[in-house]
């Protein structure tokens, strides 16, 4: 008998082709569901080697041995006339047919009912679907050495960054994709909260003096690899290996999402000092967390790490972008003075851009450096420039929707707030703006649900943005309390304090208000009446930061309500500061101008004033709608115009839209309606509402179960709670 005859005779062609497809099988199977479980790939390909290698065995042992009613025997100890060779190889016939079976459900799956373009529903998991992007994880450290963390973080930033020059591709920003360190969550999960429709992960191994470095491109709607690649290296020069195979990494992606070249890469400027960049990392995170602790930490990291590398070209950028966050602006972190901050960061931002003039970081430090000396115009080119390299940057996006604010360019910025968290979905900073930039167009309930976002992804961030949106909506006892929730969790993040205690002086809790932030003894002044008083807090404030135009405005606006007569020089002075920039003025602060010039004579400055305020609240109200801040604004215009009845028709709805400041009946433009039966109704039913709210906010601060158990409040604030009538001592 022939060999071919006798190797059919003994089925050694059907065990092979048994063998075969049911190995197949388990590589997919292993390939699907290997990751989510969390096993390396090590296993993985161990399993691929074992069955490749048992091949050979399956088939000698299938030569060798046959299977018989008494049981598995050598092949030459039976008797031929006895053999059931035959019917074993229907059995594997039938077994042959079934794992084929498997293999073509399998295919077909992949193909017909998982593939994006069946609409799938679990592929909503990926966002809007968009083929041409990819989120980049952190690779996991493989290595012993948690230190090796720095360099696993450093490769997939390198990765991100080159992908994100691509220009047809999108790319989820570093803030968010970063986010998912350390956390063993299914791909699809990750891609849906990031908005992807890929994820690029991998890993780094370090052993002696070689590293391997494995990455590996997912498909998120169904979780199968469109593509891996493992790079061994000798351990040379770590960072000319982070840059050849990111390089590398994103040439292979070029091909597999189908997007053209990237665009010319700027030279590489990182540092060769291992400890300045690990430095440098952890002040990166640390500036994200933005609370004032936070931000000084990471002033000081960057500081460090260009003592230990004077050429590291980002680290002069952020440290100079920690400076600007500490200023005393009431947006900002610190209580640095504007121009002494801007002093410190000047250098610090030459310098770099003398290092490398074409890095994003470096133009977005330049823009925000613009931004805070009122250069918006030129702050928006440097931003630009800057997202042009790096358009996922969600915190430069959000500084360039605030500048644009500033020119007037409203139409430009709610497109600009969705861009930031489409490219950086996780990042509390774009939606903490986000949410309030919704509410400031009139998208009430779709800024709520952002914001209930973001309390899911920071509890106390959040509740920040919550108590902001409340205290806007009229809503101040919720506002009070996400204010509160969120400064037991950060009590050093100054907005929320800040914020915090504006609404409490809405509420006339003026002790309680300082308590919180002592910085807002001008607003407590005004709220009180003491009008003198605020006069000489903006006069101190502004000789102290000669630069700040919202010290400029406090002073104008406590002149006017003090009757002062220089209220009329505080006008040119802030029109001056402002480059005649009537969007960095405000409408009020226009109509106040256009009231104190016409006091002194100038009838045309004050009636161009008086246009400028007319057409910013067109522009307004063409956006935005119509809400308080507008309706507060058209009451004071049409005061001026003596327009009376409108101007109380418009308080009225303003209150009704949630104004809740009490000042606004003590403006001069009202002098003539102090005795009107309508203001008079108007102003008693806004002090009705406050009443309501203020009672409910002592019971929340001073009551039996405070929602604060670690805030002691001022005892002038529970003093007020016990003379109220509200006060019930627990009895024993």
């Amino acid at each position: 008998m022939s060999l071919f005859a006798e190797l059919k005779r003994r089925n050694v062609f059907r065990v092979g082709a048994a063998y075969a497809v049911a190995a197949w099988v388990l590589v997919q199977i292993g390939e699907a569901i290997f990751p989510a479980f969390g096993v390396p790939d090590s296993l993985f390909r161990g399993m691929v080697i074992l069955l490749v290698l048992g091949m050979p065995l399956a088939l000698f042992l299938a030569w060798a041995f046959e299977v018989t009613p008494q049981g598995v025997k050598r092949e030459k100890d039976v008797d031929r006339s006895q053999s059931v060779t035959h019917e074993t190889g229907r059995k594997l016939d039938r077994s042959i047919i079934v794992v084929l079976a498997i293999a073509v459900a399998l295919f077909a799956i992949d193909k017909f009912l998982l593939s994006p373009e069946t609409g799938n529903p679990d592929s909503a998991a990926t966002g809007d679907g968009d083929a041409q992007s990819i989120a980049v994880l952190p690779f996991v450290n493989m290595s012993s050495d948690p230190e090796q963390d720095f360099f696993s973080d450093g490769i997939s930033e390198e990765i991100l960054n080159v992908l994100a020059q691509i220009p047809d591709l999108r790319v989820a920003a570093r803030t968010s994709s970063f986010q998912f360190k350390g956390r063993n969550l299914d791909i699809g999960k990750i891609a849906g909260q990031l908005n992807v429709a890929n994820v690029l992960e991998g890993s780094v191994r370090k052993s002696g003096d070689r590293l391997r470095i494995t990455a590996q491109l997912i498909r998120a709607d169904d979780g199968f690899h469109e593509w891996s690649e493992t790079y061994d290296r000798k351990l040379d020069d770590i960072f000319a290996i982070q840059d050849e195979i990111s390089t590398a990494i994103a040439d292979a992606l070029k091909l597999r999402l189908a997007v053209g070249a990237a665009d010319a890469r700027p030279a590489a400027t990182r540092t060769a000092n291992v400890k300045a960049y690990e430095t440098y990392l952890l002040g990166r995170e640390q500036l994200n967390n933005r609370t004032r602790s936070s931000i000084e930490s990471a002033r000081d990291n960057f500081r460090r790490a260009v003592e230990l590398d004077p050429e590291f070209a980002p680290a002069y950028a952020y440290q100079a972008i920690a400076l600007l966050l500490l200023t005393d602006k009431p947006t900002s972190y610190g209580d640095t003075p504007l121009g002494e901050a801007i002093e410190q960061a000047r250098p610090l931002i030459d310098r770099a851009l003398e290092l490398a003039p074409q890095r994003p970081e470096v133009l977005a430090a330049k823009g925000f450096l613009e931004n805070q000396r009122e250069n918006l115009e030129l702050a928006v080119e440097y931003y630009d420039r800057s997202l042009a390299l790096n358009p996922s940057n969600g915190a430069v996006r959000n500084w360039k929707r605030m500048a644009l604010a500033g020119t007037g360019r409203f139409d430009e910025t709610l497109g600009i707030s969705y861009d930031s968290v489409r490219y950086d979905p996780l990042s509390k900073i774009a939606l903490y703006n986000h949410g309030l930039t919704l509410q400031s167009f009139g998208k009430t309930d779709e800024a709520r649900a952002t914001l209930e976002r973001l309390v899911s992804l920071d509890e106390a961030y959040g509740n920040a943005a919550l108590g902001t949106f409340y205290s806007r909506q009229g809503d101040l006892e919720s506002a009070v309390s996400h204010h509160y929730a969120a400064l037991e969790a950060t009590p050093d993040r100054v907005p929320n304090r800040r914020r915090l205690a504006e609404t409490l002086i809405d509420l006339q809790l003026f002790d309680e208000a300082l308590r919180v932030d002592e910085k807002t003894r001008f607003y407590v002044a005004i709220g009180r009446a003491d009008y003198p008083l605020a006069v000489d807090i903006a006069e101190r404030n502004l000789a102290r930061s000669p630069r700040s135009i919202t010290f400029l405005q406090e002073l104008l606006y406590a002149r006017y309500l003090a009757r002062d007569s220089a209220a009329a020089a505080s006008a040119d002075e802030l029109w001056t500061a402002t480059d005649q920039n009537p969007f960095r003025v405000g409408i009020q602060g226009l109509t106040i101008m256009s009231e104190v010039t016409r006091a002194s004579g100038d009838r045309q400055a004050a009636d161009e004033y008086l246009d400028s305020a007319r057409a910013y609240l067109a522009k307004v109200e063409s956006l935005a709608g119509e809400n308080a801040y507008a309706f507060a604004a058209r009451a004071h215009l049409a005061a001026v115009e003596g327009r009376y009845d409108d101007a109380i028709a418009a308080i009225a709805k303003a209150i009704d839209a949630g104004m809740r400041g009490q000042p606004v009946f003590d403006l001069p433009v009202f002098d003539e309606l102090q005795d009107n039966p309508a203001f008079i109704a108007q102003r008693e039913r806004l002090a009705e509402i406050v009443a309501r709210q203020r009672a409910a906010v002592l019971e929340m601060l001073c009551g039996p179960e405070p929602i604060v158990s670690s805030w002691e409040p001022a005892p002038e604030t529970c003093s007020a709670y016990e003379q109220s009538g509200q006060y019930r001592p627990q009895v024993p």
